[in-house]
């Protein structure tokens, strides 16, 4: 004889592990998908050190490839990774005639200082 009812003990179970899954999923620092690592804005700020509202800026901008997924705003890590790299003339603006000649005579400088 059971002491205890297998499907009541078997419902239990069930609701524990969905319970548990679901705080996984919900708390779960990236997501994976085919295109790559979807990471929080949160996390790439803190491991970076950028502030969040440049990595939001940088998403509307284009310069970052994100997303919202399940209300949490995702950045695609290869996308950040990518701009990260770009040297900073590809990603601003282009320089004028007099900010590239300021620039030049900088170098000039610095060059027959070494």
């Amino acid at each position: 004889m059971n002491v205890f009812d297998e499907r009541a003990f078997g419902a239990l179970v069930e609701q524990a592990v969905e319970k548990a899954v679901r705080k996984v999923l919900w708390t779960a620092p990236s997501i994976a998908e085919g295109d790559g690592r979807w990471v929080r804005t949160a996390e790439l700020a803190k491991a970076y050190s950028i502030a969040q509202s440049t990595i939001r800026r940088w998403i509307r901008e284009g310069k970052v490839e994100g997303k919202l997924v399940g209300g949490s705003l995702r950045v695609n890590l290869a996308s950040f990774e990518r701009s990260l790299a770009m040297p900073r003339e590809a990603v601003e603006r282009p320089l004028s005639p007099e900010e590239l000649a300021d620039r030049d005579e900088i170098r000039e400088r610095r060059s027959k200082k070494a």
